[in-house]
Parts: C-alpha cells; sequence; structure tokens
C-alpha cells in the first residue's frame, strides 16, 4: 500500500500537467477562429478608407516660391443682378483650392468649374478669359433656370498647354450687356491660375489600376492634381445626381478646400455666344 501511494504522489504533477495542455490544445483552435489575422486588419481598414470618398491632397508650394491665394469668390456691388434675386447675398465662385499653387492640371485642354449665383434670365452673360500668348476669350451665357454649378472646357481647336507653364485666368458675369456704352454694367469676376504638369510614373500606375471615374478621380486627388478630380467625378455627379456614393465623393472634394457650400447647389448648362 505504501509503495502505491509513493507512485501516484510521484505520478500525480506530471498528470496534471498533461490534462492541461491537452486542454489547452483543444481550446487554441477556437482561438485562432476569433482572432482577426494583421493582414486581414489591414485590409479591413482600407476598406474603410477606399469608402470614404475623396480626398484631396494639396501639392507643396516650389521652394521661394510666394503663396498667392486665388480669388474664388465675388458678390459683386449693389446693382441689378442683386436687386432682381436675391433675399440673401449668394457668391459668384470659382470651384478651386485657396492657393493658386495648388491648381494643377495633366490635360493638354482642361476643364473649369463654377458656381453660378443667379439665373441666367437675371443677367446678360459670362465671359472666361485665359491669359495665353496668343490671348484666349470666350463668351458663353448659362441655361440655368435657378443658381448653379457650370465647366467650361477649352476647346481642342485652341492651343493645347504648355508643360511647366501656369497660366492666368478668370470669369466675369455681367449683369447687363457690357458692349453698351450708355451705362456702365455690374460686373462680378473671380480669378485663379492652372498649372499643367507631367503625369508621374507613380500617378499613371495607379490610374491604370483604378477601373472606374470616382476611383480615377479620387487617384487624381490623392496626387494633387485638382482639375481632373473634380472634372471627373463632377461629371459623373452632373448625369447621376441621385447617388449616394457620387453625392459622399463630391461633397468631400469640395469640402478638402473650404467649398462644402457648393456640394449641394445643383448643376446647369452652358451655350456659346461668341468666340474673339
Amino acid at each position: 500500500m505504501n509503495n502505491l501511494r509513493q507512485f501516484f504522489r510521484g505520478k500525480t504533477l506530471p498528470l496534471i500537467l498533461v490534462l492541461i495542455f491537452a486542454d489547452l490544445v483543444s481550446w487554441l483552435p477556437e482561438v485562432r477562429s476569433q482572432t482577426v489575422p494583421k493582414n486581414n486588419i489591414l485590409t479591413a481598414q482600407k476598406t474603410n478608407q477606399s469608402k470614404s470618398g475623396n480626398r484631396f491632397q494639396a501639392p507643396p508650394p516650389s521652394s521661394g516660391r510666394d503663396e498667392r491665394p486665388a480669388k474664388r469668390r465675388d458678390a459683386g456691388s449693389s446693382g441689378s443682378c442683386e436687386r432682381l434675386n436675391s433675399k440673401e447675398t449668394e457668391f459668384l465662385t470659382a470651384l478651386v483650392p485657396k492657393q493658386n499653387y495648388q491648381a494643377l492640371t495633366v490635360a493638354s485642354h482642361p476643364t473649369f468649374w463654377f458656381y453660378i449665383p443667379f439665373p441666367a434670365k437675371n443677367f446678360h452673360s459670362l465671359k472666361f478669359r485665359l491669359e495665353t500668348a496668343d490671348g484666349y476669350q470666350v463668351t458663353v451665357k448659362p441655361k440655368n433656370e435657378k443658381p448653379g454649378i457650370v465647366s467650361f472646357t477649352l476647346p481642342a481647336t485652341e492651343k493645347q498647354l504648355e508643360i511647366g507653364q501656369e497660366y492666368k485666368w478668370a470669369l466675369f458675369l455681367y449683369c447687363q450687356d457690357p458692349e453698351q456704352k450708355s451705362s456702365r454694367p455690374v460686373t462680378f469676376f473671380v480669378s485663379s491660375s492652372i498649372k499643367r504638369i507631367t503625369p508621374s510614373k507613380q500617378l499613371e500606375n495607379e490610374l491604370k489600376a483604378a477601373t472606374t471615374e470616382p476611383a480615377k478621380s479620387a487617384v487624381y486627388a490623392r496626387n494633387g492634381i485638382w482639375y481632373e478630380a473634380l472634372t471627373l467625378i463632377g461629371n459623373r455627379r452632373r448625369t447621376d445626381s441621385t447617388n449616394p456614393e457620387l453625392a459622399e465623393d463630391w461633397a468631400n472634394l469640395l469640402a478638402a478646400v473650404e467649398l462644402e457650400d457648393i456640394a449641394t447647389k445643383p448643376f446647369a448648362d452652358l451655350y456659346l455666344i461668341s468666340i474673339f
């Protein structure tokens, strides 16, 4: 009997350890099934980020260059445009970043975007002027029955923008016919600049991987290319105004340059009056 007690006394601790180990092994698969691998966490984070919409990453200013703000808004002076319209002041608005150096394009004939604060019947015309070597300007008339967002693309018949060159531009809104000499027309104007750059290899690769226009817009936004980021998502938003994902992308992009009040404005069309 004493010998039997001594046998069990010597084997008790190893036996307990064996039982604990066996229980631990049986418990590990359950832990694995409840634990998200690190790679899956990163994938989930990227998925959430991809659903967050466009986020414009403004490029840094060039070394030694002064930061010049764009003239993005103008409420004009007291005149017929206000008298015909308003219960509150609205601004002619250029849809551009706050600083001129942030307004980049890779397009030879880019598209410019504006918010027009009056219905077309309440003012005379718009004049867009681009300071090129030959000088370019065009007079246009909106078709909007209400205040709205319009876009204007530099015609393919005009000379393309040169890579590396910065161009100044301005948009004028005339409340009366500017050709009439009898009175001084009430005028609104906004102005900024645009610079065409060569797309980087990274940008080209990211664009190849993007399969939709909103995805390409997001690529341009991340790489600090404002004009294409805005144009791609703006054109889609114009034709599919009820799509909530497009609405979110549009709002996020405008909010990145502090133009969030424009995000819910309707779109309008332009028609050409004259080129000279």
